[in-house]
């Protein structure tokens, strides 16, 4: 585990704040490899199993979000984890690179309460303060994001939330992915009736 704080310290300051990193010694994080939160360190948590090689970059929105990558698992380079709720992969996931897993709305449904969050962003970056500092968290929809051992998502792809995608399923490159995948099917398409049975 040293190795990897000392290894992020260089990109961000904040790591050593986490209070439970749990990251594997075997872990390998690229060079261009990011975390970043918005807000503050509150609640967030990241584990990471061992031997796998994490090149995007991992969000946390909130105070209370929570990323569990499993062993083997490959994060590839541009692809974007986003957390205030929770994503769990397993073990042995492929994910290709601009891959977007997304586990919330980032805004409300409500346009009175966007309408707030713009005024709230202005008011913010005159205060030279991150952009959604005090933003209202619980006005935003929110979901896990499940994704079970030996899945692999091609690139371009985006994971919404709620998604649950099963075992040893093949994401197409490009799909969006909202809802069940079943197990072994490979998916293709922006709703979830483009899967077939391998």
């Amino acid at each position: 585990m040293r190795l990897f704080i000392t290894k992020l310290i260089g990109y961000y300051k904040y790591i050593k704040y986490f209070k439970k990193l749990g990251v594997d010694k075997n872990v390998i994080i690229g060079h261009r490899a990011k975390i970043v939160y918005k807000v503050g360190l509150g609640e967030n948590k990241l584990l990471v199993g061992n031997n796998s090689i994490i090149l995007g970059v991992l969000h946390y929105e909130g105070l209370s979000g929570e990323i569990d990558i499993g062993n083997g698992t490959y994060i590839g380079a541009g692809t974007h984890l986003v957390s205030c709720k929770k994503i769990f992969i397993g073990n042995n996931v492929m994910i290709s690179f601009n891959v977007w897993i997304y586990d919330n709305n980032a805004h409300s449904l409500r346009q009175d309460f966007r309408a707030e969050d713009i005024k709230l962003m202005i008011l913010n970056y005159k205060k030279a303060r991150s952009l959604e500092y005090n933003k209202n968290w619980d006005v935003v929809k929110k979901d896990d994001i499940i994704i079970e051992d030996d899945v692999w998502i091609g690139f371009n792809s985006i994971i919404l939330p709620g998604a649950h995608i099963k075992r040893g399923a093949i994401i197409s490159a490009g799909s969006v992915i909202r809802g069940v995948i079943p197990a072994g099917s490979v998916y293709k398409g922006s709703n979830n009736s483009g899967y077939h049975e391998i």
